[in-house]
């Protein structure tokens, strides 16, 4: 958590206490995703067999294949140890509103911003070996 004001850990409460959430409090300036994502990355990889680096807000959505699940099979299926799958980002920003309106996100913000941060990236990755190295 950097900063928030959304009710981050009492949302993810629940998922801390059954221990499938750690929170981290990243309380100081700056905008810090590189540092927490090299935190996560070096702390975390070797528990996990993929590792995603996404933000909260973020979701996935497979094209080509009905579930994540499945798109992390298919490249598992490639038979290589260390794998980096690198996802485009779609940018849908505020659709317009001041203020959050009252039902889903994904009811609410259709359209997709074209404007900036469209050539944004985000990764999934297999460490394998104990080597863990921070997709660029």
């Amino acid at each position: 958590d950097h900063n928030s004001s959304d009710r981050t850990a009492e949302v993810l409460a629940p998922y801390i206490a059954r221990g499938v959430v750690r929170l981290h409090d990243w309380a100081f300036e700056g905008y810090p995703q590189k540092e927490v994502h090299a935190h996560c990355t070096h702390r975390y990889a070797h528990e996990t067999t993929w590792l995603g680096l996404f933000d909260v807000d973020e979701f996935l959505i497979p094209v080509k294949a009905a579930t994540v699940t499945q798109v992390l099979a298919q490249a598992a299926y490639l038979g290589h140890d260390n794998l980096i799958l690198r996802l485009s980002a779609a940018m849908f920003g505020s659709n317009g509103f001041r203020e959050r309106p009252a039902g889903l996100v994904l009811e609410n913000y259709l359209a997709r911003n074209f404007s900036r941060n469209t050539d944004q990236k985000k990764v999934i990755f297999k460490a394998s070996d104990g080597y863990v190295t921070l997709p660029g």
